[in-house]
């Protein structure tokens, strides 16, 4: 007995106890989910190659093309091209092992169909570092936004009564908002509507099965448009001629310096990080348990963490502050697959882009129309989840002026 106490009082013991209160694991206990009549693939679902690939090849087109975000933040800074192209390849690299981990079922990942991409957000912060310090700095507050992460999901639990499915359900709603507001005004063109009518088409039209791939069908045929119109990029031949096929990814450490002017806007992009995590899990959690009820706070800890493994990992490869993209969300909304399997394909494709110059060239040159057809598509429907979501529990008179108040803030 006392040979056993002694071991249980072993520093390799007290550090596994310690790990597992941070990070509980998912599998002691957890939610049994009502799976909805309507949904394709569940969460633990493993269907066939021939369906799954090209749905996380949709999810993983449209994380990347979310890489223009890092490059307007180089372009203000006027970055050098060649550290534009690291720093888009260690995004790539980071956001696609985070993606991983944010989908497995374990104890730092929530298990979700959520994938990670370049945060909107982080682009005034990520400009500013760059202009400062170059990509050192950029690194060192991606790194403490990282870390400061790891310690808010500890918080997540205690501030639910702060951000019920209400409150929730208005930021979804708003995020595909501020999708379309500025979509609708530069995007008007002819393949911008012939890919949101294609989409559209093929969702509402096609048997079930061809609605998986209404995306890819859609994007596809409207980049084709675009370059008949003369809509894509006029430099898009040359750039990616001059990138090589295969090559390693540059990395910068960060730098050991700080710039506290930055510390304002660092603690405003955890927050603003922390909500958009609930709202998107909460809404991945709605639409897999037709009898949802409440969030769950413990898959949100987790998606956190998950959010925070992944900006430490960016800090430490120079990489773009990243979070979870909530197109994603009406993606899987519209193809009504939520596998799990899908977001780690997605990650996988997404990782081994970093690897290729070339790739990552060509799909940040999608041209714009393209992409303003894919985000009004998928805006429309978080802008439904989001309405979906409100009324979710009874509206009291408080919760009436709450929601109503919000959108009409936001609008």
């Amino acid at each position: 007995m006392p040979e056993a106490k002694a071991r249980s009082q072993s520093p390799r013991s007290r550090f596994r106890r310690g790990i597992e209160r941070l990070f509980p694991d998912p599998r002691h206990g957890g939610r049994i989910f009502g799976r909805p009549a309507s949904l394709v693939y569940g969460p633990a679902d493993k269907g066939p190659p021939a369906a799954l690939v090209p749905l996380a090849a949709q999810h993983a087109m449209l994380a990347v093309t979310f890489l223009v975000y890092p490059v307007l933040a180089a372009t203000e800074a006027r970055l050098p091209a060649d550290q534009m192209s690291a720093m888009l390849s260690a995004c790539a690299m980071s956001i696609g092992v985070a993606t991983i981990i944010q989908c497995m079922r374990t104890r730092f990942g929530s298990g979700y169909l959520a994938v990670h991409i370049p945060a909107p957000g982080a682009i005034p912060l990520a400009a500013q570092a760059l202009m400062l310090g170059g990509l050192g700095l950029m690194a060192m507050t991606t790194l403490l936004v990282g870390i400061c992460q790891l310690f808010m999901a500890r918080l997540v639990r205690p501030l639910r009564v702060l951000l019920p499915p209400e409150v929730c359900g208005v930021a979804v709603s708003m995020l595909g908002v501020s999708l379309a507001g500025p979509l609708v005004a530069q995007n008007a063109t002819f393949a911008s509507l012939a890919t949101v009518g294609i989409i559209v088409a093929i969702t509402v039209f096609a048997p079930r099965r061809l609605k998986l791939f209404a995306v890819f069908a859609g994007a596809s045929i409207g980049w084709v448009l675009a370059l008949v119109l003369g809509a894509g990029h006029p430099e898009a031949n040359a750039a990616i001629a001059a990138a090589p096929l295969v090559a390693w990814p540059t990395l910068t450490l960060p730098s050991l310096q700080f710039a506290p002017a930055l510390f304002p806007l660092m603690a405003l992009l955890v927050m603003m990080n922390l909500v958009d995590v609930l709202s998107v899990t909460v809404s991945l959690e709605k639409m897999n348990d037709a009898d949802w009820r409440r969030a769950d706070m413990q898959a949100a800890q987790r998606a956190v963490t998950a959010c925070g493994f992944g900006n430490i990992l960016n800090g430490l490869t120079s990489g773009f502050q990243s979070g979870l993209s909530s197109s994603s969300v009406g993606l899987a909304f519209a193809t009504q697959s939520t596998a799990r399997i899908i977001g780690i394909l997605a990650g996988a494709m997404i990782f081994a882009i970093a690897f290729l110059p070339k790739a990552i060239v060509a799909l940040t040159l999608i041209p714009s129309p393209v992409i303003g057809g894919i985000l009004l598509y998928t805006s429309s429907y978080l802008v439904v989840a989001g309405m979906d979501l409100v009324p979710s529990r009874r509206l009291s008179e408080r919760r009436v002026f709450v929601v109503g108040l919000s959108v009409l803030a936001g609008l």
